[in-house]
């Protein structure tokens, strides 16, 4: 009992060393400001690897919906250059599509204000798991991502990131290296689970950003505001 006790303890005192107080006055922002559109665009140089391109694809022309509106998903894809040759855009539409979904369910019902304000997402780039790092050091998964938030009708700029920010990405598999850990990556739902992963990480931070008390002490210093 004592054991468990000191364990929560640290792993409390882990918690509120990892946090400040953020740089934004989150009431007045959320009862100022309201949510107008989320864009996430992912950077022409970088590329999905063609594993999570299949995942989307095998999701897409599944007989029902599951983490997507396939219909809704699908007019994405068509607005925006299309699935790609050989469905190899897949995978970076999916996260544009998925990134902007999150972020907007979160922040709406949130920000209450009149000023309405625009959210852009770029995704600088990411990480995903390959033979090499599995075998000598397990799972390894993240997304660098910037943003700006700004006036919808003026296009000032309000909120930013100094430079790109990079949230923990949970991992997906229990074992964490070696054979067994490649073993348990295996089939599409795995790299849909990467995706996901990754949206829930960026929309998460982006929320805290937004609308937190507190925030990473990192993602703090990369915040500039002008409100």
């Amino acid at each position: 009992m004592k054991k468990a006790i000191l364990g929560a303890f640290a792993l409390s005192l882990t918690a509120c060393a990892t946090t400040t107080s953020s740089p934004i006055d989150s009431t007045v922002f959320q009862d100022s400001l309201r949510l107008g559109d989320v864009t996430v665009s992912f950077a022409e140089d970088r590329a999905v690897p063609g594993v999570y391109d299949k995942a989307v694809a095998a999701l897409l022309d599944a007989d029902a919906d599951s983490v997507i509106v396939r219909s809704a998903f699908s007019d994405y894809i068509n607005a925006n250059g299309g699935r790609g040759a050989e469905d190899d855009q897949l995978g970076e539409r999916y996260l544009e599509y998925r990134i902007a979904e999150e972020v907007a369910a979160r922040l709406r019902g949130n920000l209450t204000g009149e000023r309405d304000v625009d959210v852009t997402i770029d995704i600088e780039k990411i990480a995903t798991p390959n033979a090499a790092t599995m075998l000598l050091i397990g799972e390894v998964k993240g997304i660098n991502y910037d943003m700006d938030v700004t006036d919808a009708a003026t296009n000032a700029v309000l909120i930013d990131l100094v430079e790109p920010s990079n949230p923990f990405v949970e991992r997906s598999s229990v074992l964490s290296s070696g054979l067994l850990g490649m073993a348990a990556r295996t089939g599409s739902g795995t790299h849909i689970k990467d995706l996901e992963q990754m949206v829930f990480a960026v929309a998460e931070e982006v929320s805290q950003i937004m609308t937190g008390a507190e925030v990473n002490k990192g993602v703090a210093k990369k915040i500039r505001s002008t409100l």
